[in-house]
């Protein structure tokens, strides 16, 4: 993230930085670019920010918010006083339940369990994420490029027949994506790894 905001500053490239998924709590912090120390020109936000109403936000340098002419930007989004209150409700009740270090702490239960599973299972391959916002990466043969999407979508499914929905992510559709609820309880956050770890042992081992 660095070398790309230095990129963008060498060659005055205007650094645009999607925070739609990553903002609000989900990465630890209001916004994921907080967690490198890079500022980006212009950020978008969306999904958290109003508790699941319609509501959008975009936020960069005042010499380029400014230099829009009156009328010259539009949305489906914009004005709606019953989102804005539900954003300003949403973002209030974050700050109260110090939601950002409820994602960190998430996401360090997430590692923790996935790393100790990984070291029982090669076709675990890379671990990443920030906050509560975790990707796991499947591979065959211990061989990290080698995807494994067919092993990725047994377990999705797996997981999907006993009641813990996962998503599939990456451009080879073998990374699966836990997005837990940042308000979720601890015991319910257990209960989803251990299935997810258990059709992971058991489908790594077909």
């Amino acid at each position: 993230m660095e070398g790309l905001r230095a990129y963008c500053d060498k060659h005055n490239i205007m650094l645009i930085l999607d925070e739609v998924q990553s903002g609000f709590t989900r990465a630890g912090n209001w916004a994921c670019w907080q967690e490198y120390g890079v500022t980006p020109d212009i950020s978008t936000y969306a999904k958290s920010l109003g508790s699941g109403l319609p509501i959008a936000a975009v936020v960069g340098r005042a010499d380029i918010m400014d230099a829009a002419a009156p009328g010259s930007i539009g949305g489906t989004y914009i004005g709606s006083p019953v989102c804005c209150a539900a954003a300003l409700a949403t973002i209030q009740l974050m700050k109260d339940e110090n939601l950002n270090e409820r994602a960190k702490y998430i996401g360090a239960i997430i590692m923790d369990r996935m790393r100790e599973t990984q070291k029982e299972c090669s076709a675990i391959g890379d671990i990443r994420g920030v906050g509560a916002m975790i990707g796991i990466e499947f591979i065959k043969n211990g061989d990290y490029s080698q995807a494994d999407s067919e092993l990725c979508s047994q377990i999705v499914k797996g997981c999907a027949e006993e009641g813990l929905v996962m998503l599939s992510a990456g451009m080879k559709k073998n990374v699966i994506r836990i997005l837990s609820p940042i308000v979720i309880t601890d015991d319910e956050l257990h209960r989803g790894l251990d299935i997810l770890i258990q059709q992971i042992k058991k489908f790594s081992k077909s």
